[in-house]
């Protein structure tokens, strides 16, 4: 006998509610009910054993029932119940309690079924947070443990440990894989070297790195360490998104060294470009030992070499002085454009009337000359023997004698194209000739033409004076006198006694002007004399 879990008042199998209490009878196996007649369905069975029968002893005819209330429909579809009394109460199939309607749910099933379903969502939310609590506990410990475990992994310290022990080590391997950037390992190897061979540079590294991871782990944002050697730095990505990564650069070193403009220069067998100025910036330097050396060509043919060495570990603003100690010779001329020979090897050009040559190192001997290229020749000095720091001068005395002879040469040119042209009347052949003398022969040779006479004479001898030639250089002017001696015979057809060959002497002096484009003496004027007194003749 089951008796109700409420009340405790006996039960019958088929009751669905207790007649006590009125509470569900509950039990571990769901009820199910006939979908066609609503009988109580056992639990092994699949089918309604009540529709069964009573479809067998209807021979299999099918029965229908009343929506309403549940009765047997007639063969018509009407209800035998409804149709011959008053609606029976229609009963809940559940519980078995009256409804008001058959569109109208069961008030004690439903409430029942929210007690039921608050019962149920009050123990699924208790379990629910029973786990809820155990997973707290466990993601609160695992958290905890990661939390400590990125921090731990975040702390550039192990970054520092790392490239202290490499450097102990002399591991150039390893603490090339800490330092950004691709610095060979045979120069990281030379650094190392350098590094241990001064404890106390090694001391002040160790020193400094360390205060750098202080200073990134600390949460108190101080100034800045400034970095010695190496150079802490964090890196913008994350190891899986949560560890900081860390890394060092080598800080390179800048030198200035102060030498001569146009020495050669060599930093560590490499030469260093000339900046114009006795300053020259060597940047990018790997610290350590440093060697500088200095090499210059002497104009005595003897180089100047000096080189030193000396461990450098940070940029050093002040330049390092690498100086020859050399002397010049100072040359001075009366010309500008002089080409200067040492020892006999072509030097330079003189631009400017003073200049200094080498350097030379003290007690050196030379030989300077010089040769000053004039519109009318070379002219080369007298070559002299100076010791270094001596002041020199070089003269160029105008080649009067050279000049003299071009000027005579011109004057000669000029007579004899002038002959010419008198005697085919034709102006063209002139030579050596423009400007005032030039229109003064043309217009002799058209009143010529004009009057049908031409010339059949020619020049005996030209005596030129010596004593007679000047000239001006800054004009480049030169005049000389001249006795001309002519068999001279004019052809005119209207007197024939004119045919005859007579002896004429002229006087002239001759004016002359240096042409640059023609690099000739050309005459631009003459002036005739009565009488010529010649006592150095040419």
């Amino acid at each position: 006998m089951k008796h109700c879990k409420h009340c405790g008042h006996p039960l019958s199998n088929e009751n669905g509610f207790c007649r006590n209490c009125g509470n569900p009878i509950t039990s571990e196996v769901p009820k199910r009910f006939c979908k066609i007649c609503g009988t109580l369905l056992k639990t092994d069975e699949e089918e309604c054993q009540v529709c069964l029968e009573n479809s067998r002893s209807l021979n299999e005819k099918k029965r229908s029932f009343c929506k309403e209330c549940g009765g047997e429909l007639t063969d018509e579809g009407l209800c035998q119940q409804c149709q011959s009394s008053p609606p029976l109460p229609i009963m809940c199939k559940n519980c078995g309690s009256p409804l008001m309607s058959a569109e109208v749910p069961c008030e004690k099933c439903n409430e029942t079924k929210s007690r039921r379903a608050r019962s149920r969502s009050y123990r699924i939310k208790r379990k629910s947070s029973i786990i809820m609590m155990i997973l707290a506990v466990i993601l609160l410990g695992a958290g905890t443990y990661g939390f400590m475990y990125v921090k731990d992994a975040s702390s550039p310290v192990h970054t520092t440990k790392a490239l202290t022990e490499a450097v102990k080590n002399k591991d150039a391997s390893t603490l090339g894989s800490l330092i950004e950037g691709n610095d060979p390992e045979k120069k990281l190897n030379l650094l190392l070297t350098d590094l241990h061979k001064d404890p106390a540079t090694l001391a002040k590294m160790y020193k400094n790195v360390n205060d750098q991871a202080k200073r990134f782990a600390s949460k108190e944002k101080n100034e800045p360490v400034p970095p010695f050697l190496f150079q802490l730095k964090k890196s913008p990505d994350k190891k899986w998104g949560l560890i900081d990564q860390y890394t060092f650069t080598l800080n390179p070193i800048t030198l200035t060294i102060q030498t001569d403009p146009d020495a050669q220069l060599f930093v560590n067998n490499v030469e260093i470009p000339e900046s114009g100025t006795d300053l020259r910036l060597v940047e990018d330097l790997l610290p350590g030992e440093i060697t500088v050396k200095t090499v210059m060509a002497s104009d005595s043919g003897n180089d100047f070499e000096t080189s030193e060495t000396f461990p450098l570990w940070e940029t050093n603003s002040t330049p390092i002085p690498l100086q020859f100690q050399k002397q010049y010779v100072t040359v001075t001329s009366d010309r500008s454009e002089v080409d200067l020979y040492v020892n006999g090897e072509m030097y330079g050009t003189m631009d400017q009337t003073r200049t200094e040559i080498g350097p030379f190192a003290p007690g050196d001997t030379i030989t300077i000359s010089g040769i000053y290229h004039s519109p009318w020749g070379d002219v080369t000095s007298e070559e002299l023997e100076v010791g270094a720091a001596e002041t020199i001068e070089l003269l160029f005395p105008p080649p009067v004698d050279t000049i003299r002879d071009e000027v005579i040469d011109s004057v000669k040119n000029f007579n004899e194209s002038y002959i010419e042209s008198i005697t085919d009347l034709d102006s063209s052949v002139l030579r050596n000739v423009e400007g005032a003398k030039l229109q003064e022969t043309i217009g002799i040779i058209n009143d010529l033409r004009q009057r049908n006479v031409t010339y059949g004479g020619y020049i005996e001898e030209l005596i030129f004076a010596g004593e007679s030639f000047t000239f001006d250089e800054e004009g480049a002017k030169a005049s000389i006198s001249v006795a001309e001696h002519y068999a001279s015979s004019w052809n005119d057809p209207t007197d024939e006694e004119a045919a005859t060959f007579k002896d004429k002497t002229y006087y002239f002096t001759y004016y002359c002007e240096f042409d640059s484009d023609t690099d000739e003496w050309m005459v631009v004027d003459s002036k005739e004399h009565n009488e010529l007194i010649i006592s150095d003749p040419l």
